[in-house]
C-alpha cells in the first residue's frame, strides 16, 4: 500500500489491482482520479495528453483505461480510435472509460462511436468511478454488497489479484 493512502474500502473495492492510465490534461482532475484509484487500491499511472497517453500505450501494459476526452494534442477521441486500429504493440481490446464534463446524449454516443466502452461525468466520485470500473471489467455488485461477476473479468490480462 502506498503512504497516506487508506486501505480499500470493501464497499468499493473491485476485487483485483488494476493499473490504471489516466489521460487527463487537468491537474485538478489528475489529483481527483489518481487519489480515488489509490483509495480503490488500483495503480494510477498520469498521462498529461493524448500523444502521452498514445506512447504510454505503446510501451505499457495496462488493464484499464479512464480517458480524458477532450486533451491537447490528440483528443481522446483521436487516442482511442487509435488504440481500437490496434496493431503491435497496442491492444485494441484495453476497456476504455469515457471522462467528459458533458453529460449530453450527442457526447455519450460519440465517446462510444470512438470505441470507448463506458461513460463517465466529471466530477468523479468514489461511487460513480467504482460503478463505471465494475460495469466495463463485467463486476457487478452481487447480494448485500458482495462482488458477483458476470463474466469479463480482466484476470486474463495480467492483473494483479486485490
Amino acid at each position: 500500500m502506498l503512504p497516506g493512502v487508506d486501505p480499500p474500502s470493501s464497499r468499493y473495492a473491485v476485487p483485483a489491482r488494476l493499473k490504471v492510465l489516466v489521460a487527463e490534461d487537468s491537474r485538478v482532475s489528475q489529483i481527483v482520479a489518481r487519489r480515488l484509484l489509490e483509495k480503490l487500491g488500483h495503480l494510477p499511472v498520469l498521462a498529461c495528453n493524448g500523444a502521452e497517453a498514445l506512447e504510454k500505450l505503446r510501451s505499457e501494459t495496462f488493464d484499464l483505461v479512464l480517458m480524458d476526452c477532450q486533451m491537447p494534442e490528440l483528443d481522446g477521441y483521436d487516442v482511442t480510435r487509435a488504440l481500437r486500429s490496434g496493431g503491435p504493440p497496442l491492444d485494441a481490446t484495453l476497456p476504455v472509460i469515457a471522462l467528459t464534463a458533458s453529460d449530453s446524449e450527442e457526447d455519450r454516443e460519440r465517446c462510444l462511436d470512438a470505441g470507448m466502452d463506458h461513460y463517465l461525468v466529471k466530477p468523479l466520485t468514489l461511487e460513480s468511478l467504482t460503478r463505471a470500473i465494475r460495469e466495463t471489467l463485467g463486476e457487478v455488485p452481487g447480494p448485500e454488497g458482495q462482488q458477483a461477476s458476470s463474466g469479463g473479468s480482466p484476470a486474463g490480462r495480467g492483473v494483479q489479484p486485490g
